[in-house]
């Protein structure tokens, strides 16, 4: 066997590797992933391990692959041949399938994940050019068309937003630090909430988190209230003393409900209450903290809430 079939057969599985490796260290020490969209936090949350555990499983993935197409190119062995095909074939049924419900079933493109299906056919590809055999790769990308076509036939039930849906108050505007995120789903009819939010409202480095505040209340009144709250200028510098101001009655009511109501704003409350409910949470205040990528805390009552604050804007 020629240098360049050595070379060509086992280079997309080492990129493959190498890239995926890269990705793990930016989301470990780095706090943000290469994948520009939000599309990947949206497709892995729907993957049982988890967005992370599923790209550690890629990374081994890859280095395993590798390591076998290595040493069948130097050695010639046809175990390592088959054991290599197989690998090939198990990483594109499932890459295929994955591919094909993010697109046909969530309608979302994630760069990482299509840059990942292109290394496993490239992968596949270049192990039929170093045989100069192409029913290989005719195979794989068989099994990978399949899978990914299995998208496509499938019924989508209804599925609830995910967490990065999600999207009512978001703060700071300027000077936005992309981790941690903080979810907080708060009630205007909850008085630890509104013990919560009076601490919050006078707490000193509260942004250095990056806030999405989330209000769950329904009702005709609330959602002119928290309508009326959204079009405050404080709610662009400091939006826990605006909601403080609103709930210790600060403002006019009459005002309040004679301010026409914005179209989306019930959308996005129900949104939000699909989300709440569809998680089984029991209750509020509840605070959600991606401390990076893959890291989730989920904190409940005012008592734990301001135990990790105190502890993280303190340390």
């Amino acid at each position: 066997m020629k240098l360049w079939q050595k070379i060509v057969g086992q280079l997309a599985p080492f990129g493959g590797f190498c890239f995926l490796g890269l990705e793990i260290y930016f989301r470990l020490f780095k706090g943000h992933s290469l994948c520009s969209t939000n599309s990947c936090k949206l497709v892995g949350g729907f993957v049982k391990t988890g967005e992370f555990n599923l790209i550690v499983l890629g990374w081994l993935f890859f280095g395993l692959t590798w390591g076998v197409l290595f040493f069948y190119f130097y050695t010639s062995k046809k175990w390592l041949e088959r054991l290599g095909m197989w690998l090939l074939a198990v990483g594109l049924a499932g890459d295929g399938g994955l591919i094909g419900f993010q697109v046909f079933g969530l309608d979302k493109e994630c760069q990482l994940c299509f840059t990942v299906a292109s290394l496993l056919l490239l992968s596949v590809f270049g192990f039929s050019l170093g045989q100069k055999r192409f029913f290989p790769f005719i195979l794989g990308a068989s099994i990978w068309l399949a899978s990914f076509s299995t998208g496509y036939i499938l019924k989508y039930p209804h599925l609830p937003p995910r967490l990065t849906e999600l999207k009512l108050i978001s703060w700071p505007i300027q000077n936005k630090v992309d981790y941690p995120k903080a979810y907080l789903f708060i009630s205007l009819r909850c008085g630890h909430c509104r013990n919560l939010v009076s601490y919050l409202a006078k707490a000193n480095y509260i942004d250095r988190l990056n806030w999405q505040i989330l209000i769950v209340n329904m009702d005709d009144v609330d959602l002119h209230k928290i309508n009326y709250l959204l079009k405050l200028p404080k709610i662009k510098t400091n939006p826990f003393q605006a909601i403080f101001n609103l709930e210790h009655g600060k403002y006019n009511l009459k005002q309040i409900i004679s301010t026409p109501l914005n179209p989306s704003l019930k959308t996005k409350i129900a949104k939000i209450r699909d989300f709440f409910r569809s998680q089984h949470f029991l209750g509020v205040p509840l605070l959600i903290v991606e401390e990076f990528p893959g890291k989730k805390l989920i904190l409940t009552g005012t008592k734990n809430i301001l135990i990790y604050l105190n502890n993280y804007l303190h340390s």
